[in-house]
Protein backbone atom coordinates (compact mmCIF):
# COMPACT_ATOMS: atom_id res chain seq x y z
CA UNK A 1 0.00 0.00 0.00
CA UNK A 2 1.25 3.48 -0.86
CA UNK A 3 -0.12 6.94 -0.11
CA UNK A 4 0.37 9.93 -2.38
CA UNK A 5 -0.86 13.54 -2.13
CA UNK A 6 -3.15 14.65 -4.92
CA UNK A 7 -3.72 18.28 -3.85
CA UNK A 8 -3.73 20.66 -0.90
CA UNK A 9 -6.42 23.24 -1.61
CA UNK A 10 -7.39 25.57 1.22
CA UNK A 11 -8.30 23.36 4.19
CA UNK A 12 -9.00 20.23 2.17
CA UNK A 13 -6.19 17.71 1.99
CA UNK A 14 -6.66 14.98 -0.58
CA UNK A 15 -4.57 11.81 -0.53
CA UNK A 16 -4.67 8.72 -2.73
CA UNK A 17 -4.21 5.29 -1.18
CA UNK A 18 -2.87 2.98 -3.87
CA UNK A 19 -2.04 -0.69 -4.48
CA UNK A 20 -4.83 -2.06 -2.32
CA UNK A 21 -6.60 -5.36 -2.86
CA UNK A 22 -9.81 -5.84 -4.82
CA UNK A 23 -12.99 -6.71 -2.89
CA UNK A 24 -11.33 -6.16 0.48
CA UNK A 25 -12.41 -4.29 3.63
CA UNK A 26 -10.26 -1.45 5.00
CA UNK A 27 -10.59 0.62 8.19
CA UNK A 28 -9.24 4.17 7.96
CA UNK A 29 -8.41 6.62 10.76
CA UNK A 30 -6.57 9.95 10.44
CA UNK A 31 -4.46 11.58 13.14
CA UNK A 32 -3.05 15.12 13.12
CA UNK A 33 0.62 15.39 14.11
CA UNK A 34 2.62 18.48 15.21
CA UNK A 35 6.03 19.01 16.79
CA UNK A 36 4.76 17.80 20.14
CA UNK A 37 3.23 14.58 18.93
CA UNK A 38 0.07 12.91 17.67
CA UNK A 39 -3.38 14.14 18.46
CA UNK A 40 -6.65 12.24 18.71
CA UNK A 41 -7.52 9.94 15.84
CA UNK A 42 -10.65 10.50 13.79
CA UNK A 43 -13.62 8.20 13.84
CA UNK A 44 -13.02 5.02 11.91
CA UNK A 45 -14.27 4.79 8.34
CA UNK A 46 -14.78 1.26 7.02
CA UNK A 47 -14.84 0.86 3.26
CA UNK A 48 -14.82 -2.10 0.91
CA UNK A 49 -13.16 -1.91 -2.48
CA UNK A 50 -15.28 -2.99 -5.46
CA UNK A 51 -15.10 -6.49 -6.86
CA UNK A 52 -13.13 -7.28 -9.99
CA UNK A 53 -12.55 -10.15 -12.39
CA UNK A 54 -10.84 -13.08 -10.64
CA UNK A 55 -7.08 -12.98 -11.13
CA UNK A 56 -6.47 -16.55 -10.02
CA UNK A 57 -7.39 -19.88 -11.60
CA UNK A 58 -9.12 -22.73 -9.79
CA UNK A 59 -6.85 -25.09 -7.86
CA UNK A 60 -6.21 -28.83 -7.87
CA UNK A 61 -7.83 -29.62 -11.22
CA UNK A 62 -8.24 -33.39 -11.61
CA UNK A 63 -9.49 -35.13 -14.75
CA UNK A 64 -10.37 -38.84 -14.77
CA UNK A 65 -11.92 -41.08 -17.42
CA UNK A 66 -14.20 -43.67 -15.88
CA UNK A 67 -16.03 -44.97 -18.98
CA UNK A 68 -15.49 -44.87 -22.71
CA UNK A 69 -17.78 -41.83 -23.03
CA UNK A 70 -17.58 -40.07 -19.63
CA UNK A 71 -14.86 -37.97 -17.98
CA UNK A 72 -15.06 -36.71 -14.38
CA UNK A 73 -13.60 -33.28 -13.54
CA UNK A 74 -13.02 -31.89 -10.04
CA UNK A 75 -11.38 -28.73 -8.70
CA UNK A 76 -11.27 -26.27 -5.80
CA UNK A 77 -11.89 -22.50 -5.95
CA UNK A 78 -9.06 -20.02 -6.49
CA UNK A 79 -7.30 -18.88 -3.33
CA UNK A 80 -9.48 -16.29 -1.52
CA UNK A 81 -7.17 -13.34 -2.25
CA UNK A 82 -7.48 -14.02 -6.00
CA UNK A 83 -11.26 -14.39 -6.22
CA UNK A 84 -11.87 -10.59 -6.19
CA UNK A 85 -15.57 -11.07 -5.50
CA UNK A 86 -18.15 -13.78 -4.99
CA UNK A 87 -17.59 -16.72 -7.33
CA UNK A 88 -20.93 -17.40 -9.00
CA UNK A 89 -20.04 -20.16 -11.46
CA UNK A 90 -17.25 -21.88 -13.34
CA UNK A 91 -16.53 -22.05 -17.04
CA UNK A 92 -15.23 -25.35 -18.41
CA UNK A 93 -13.43 -25.41 -21.76
CA UNK A 94 -13.34 -28.72 -23.61
CA UNK A 95 -11.28 -29.35 -26.73
CA UNK A 96 -11.42 -32.65 -28.60
CA UNK A 97 -13.63 -34.32 -31.17
CA UNK A 98 -16.26 -33.08 -31.88
CA UNK A 99 -15.05 -29.90 -30.14
CA UNK A 100 -12.44 -27.55 -31.71
CA UNK A 101 -8.71 -28.26 -31.54
CA UNK A 102 -6.93 -26.83 -28.52
CA UNK A 103 -4.20 -25.23 -30.61
CA UNK A 104 -6.49 -23.48 -33.09
CA UNK A 105 -6.02 -20.14 -31.27
CA UNK A 106 -5.76 -18.82 -27.74
CA UNK A 107 -9.39 -17.69 -27.89
CA UNK A 108 -10.68 -20.64 -29.87
CA UNK A 109 -14.44 -21.19 -29.62
CA UNK A 110 -15.30 -24.15 -27.44
CA UNK A 111 -18.07 -25.72 -25.44
CA UNK A 112 -18.39 -23.67 -22.23
CA UNK A 113 -20.50 -24.86 -19.32
CA UNK A 114 -21.30 -22.82 -16.23
CA UNK A 115 -21.63 -24.68 -12.95
CA UNK A 116 -22.69 -23.31 -9.53
CA UNK A 117 -19.85 -22.81 -7.06
CA UNK A 118 -19.21 -25.05 -4.08
CA UNK A 119 -16.06 -25.60 -2.06
CA UNK A 120 -15.10 -28.71 -4.06
CA UNK A 121 -16.75 -28.97 -7.44
CA UNK A 122 -17.20 -32.19 -9.42
CA UNK A 123 -18.60 -32.23 -12.94
CA UNK A 124 -19.06 -35.07 -15.43
CA UNK A 125 -18.64 -34.68 -19.19
CA UNK A 126 -20.90 -37.18 -20.95
CA UNK A 127 -21.59 -38.38 -24.50
CA UNK A 128 -17.94 -38.17 -25.50
CA UNK A 129 -16.24 -40.28 -28.17
CA UNK A 130 -14.70 -43.60 -27.22
CA UNK A 131 -10.90 -43.81 -26.90
CA UNK A 132 -10.47 -40.13 -27.76
CA UNK A 133 -8.33 -37.36 -26.26
CA UNK A 134 -9.97 -34.35 -24.58
CA UNK A 135 -8.13 -31.28 -23.33
CA UNK A 136 -9.86 -29.55 -20.41
CA UNK A 137 -9.39 -26.33 -18.44
CA UNK A 138 -11.54 -24.48 -15.87
CA UNK A 139 -11.96 -20.81 -14.91
CA UNK A 140 -13.84 -19.07 -12.07
CA UNK A 141 -16.58 -16.56 -12.90
CA UNK A 142 -17.96 -13.68 -10.84
CA UNK A 143 -20.21 -10.72 -11.63
CA UNK A 144 -17.34 -8.93 -13.38
CA UNK A 145 -16.34 -11.68 -15.77
CA UNK A 146 -14.28 -14.81 -16.25
CA UNK A 147 -10.87 -15.22 -14.67
CA UNK A 148 -7.84 -17.08 -16.04
CA UNK A 149 -8.16 -20.72 -17.00
CA UNK A 150 -6.15 -23.48 -15.39
CA UNK A 151 -3.37 -25.19 -17.27
CA UNK A 152 -4.75 -27.67 -19.79
CA UNK A 153 -5.06 -31.33 -18.82
CA UNK A 154 -5.51 -33.92 -21.56
CA UNK A 155 -7.35 -37.15 -20.79
CA UNK A 156 -8.24 -40.06 -23.05
CA UNK A 157 -11.58 -41.79 -22.67
CA UNK A 158 -11.45 -45.55 -22.08
CA UNK A 159 -11.49 -48.01 -25.02
CA UNK A 160 -14.66 -49.79 -26.05
CA UNK A 161 -15.68 -52.47 -28.53
CA UNK A 162 -15.43 -51.41 -32.20
CA UNK A 163 -18.68 -49.91 -33.42
CA UNK A 164 -18.02 -50.65 -37.09
CA UNK A 165 -17.44 -53.97 -38.85
CA UNK A 166 -14.42 -54.65 -41.11
CA UNK A 167 -14.75 -53.11 -44.56
CA UNK A 168 -14.55 -54.46 -48.11
CA UNK A 169 -14.83 -58.10 -47.06
CA UNK A 170 -14.12 -60.32 -50.08
CA UNK A 171 -14.29 -64.13 -50.22
CA UNK A 172 -12.45 -65.82 -53.12
CA UNK A 173 -13.07 -69.60 -53.16
CA UNK A 174 -11.33 -72.37 -55.05
CA UNK A 175 -12.00 -76.10 -54.94
CA UNK A 176 -10.62 -76.69 -51.44
CA UNK A 177 -10.11 -73.32 -49.79
CA UNK A 178 -11.49 -69.81 -49.44
CA UNK A 179 -9.27 -66.73 -49.48
CA UNK A 180 -10.71 -63.94 -47.33
CA UNK A 181 -9.59 -60.31 -47.46
CA UNK A 182 -10.81 -57.17 -45.72
CA UNK A 183 -9.89 -53.71 -44.43
CA UNK A 184 -10.07 -52.70 -40.76
CA UNK A 185 -12.92 -50.51 -39.48
CA UNK A 186 -12.32 -46.80 -39.90
CA UNK A 187 -9.88 -45.40 -37.33
CA UNK A 188 -12.53 -43.38 -35.48
CA UNK A 189 -14.70 -46.50 -35.16
CA UNK A 190 -12.06 -48.86 -33.75
CA UNK A 191 -12.42 -47.44 -30.20
CA UNK A 192 -9.06 -48.83 -29.16
CA UNK A 193 -6.09 -50.75 -30.52
CA UNK A 194 -7.19 -53.67 -32.69
CA UNK A 195 -5.65 -56.91 -31.47
CA UNK A 196 -7.31 -59.73 -33.42
CA UNK A 197 -10.20 -60.55 -35.70
CA UNK A 198 -12.91 -63.14 -35.06
CA UNK A 199 -13.93 -65.18 -38.09
CA UNK A 200 -17.20 -67.08 -38.11
CA UNK A 201 -17.63 -69.77 -40.79
CA UNK A 202 -20.39 -72.35 -40.96
CA UNK A 203 -21.21 -74.93 -43.58
CA UNK A 204 -20.61 -78.59 -44.41
CA UNK A 205 -18.48 -80.49 -43.72
CA UNK A 206 -17.32 -78.50 -40.67
CA UNK A 207 -18.40 -75.89 -38.20
CA UNK A 208 -15.93 -73.08 -37.46
CA UNK A 209 -17.39 -70.27 -35.44
CA UNK A 210 -15.77 -67.19 -33.88
CA UNK A 211 -12.18 -68.30 -34.53
CA UNK A 212 -9.66 -65.68 -33.40
CA UNK A 213 -7.22 -64.53 -36.05
CA UNK A 214 -4.34 -62.07 -35.71
CA UNK A 215 -3.80 -60.00 -38.81
CA UNK A 216 -0.78 -60.95 -40.88
CA UNK A 217 -0.04 -57.29 -41.48
CA UNK A 218 3.17 -56.00 -39.91
CA UNK A 219 1.79 -52.46 -39.63
CA UNK A 220 0.77 -51.33 -36.17
CA UNK A 221 -2.91 -50.63 -35.56
CA UNK A 222 -4.92 -48.60 -36.37
CA UNK A 223 -4.13 -49.04 -40.06
CA UNK A 224 -5.88 -49.33 -43.38
CA UNK A 225 -3.83 -52.31 -44.53
CA UNK A 226 -5.52 -55.14 -46.33
CA UNK A 227 -5.84 -58.29 -44.22
CA UNK A 228 -5.95 -61.78 -45.72
CA UNK A 229 -6.75 -65.21 -44.31
CA UNK A 230 -6.98 -68.56 -46.05
CA UNK A 231 -9.66 -71.03 -44.94
CA UNK A 232 -8.33 -74.52 -45.86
Amino acid sequence: ISVSAISDQEANIVLSVNDIEEFNSYTIRIIAVNSVGMGTQSDAIVIQTPSDVPNGAPQDLTVTAFTSTNISISWSPPVPTEQNGLITSYSIQVYGYPFPAVNSSINAPCITMDYPVTQLVTFTLTELEEFNNYTISVAAVNSNGTGPYTANITQQTLPDVPNMSPRNVIASPDATSILLSWLPPLNESQNGELLTYSISLTGLPFQMSNQMFSSNSTASYPSNDLNTFNVP
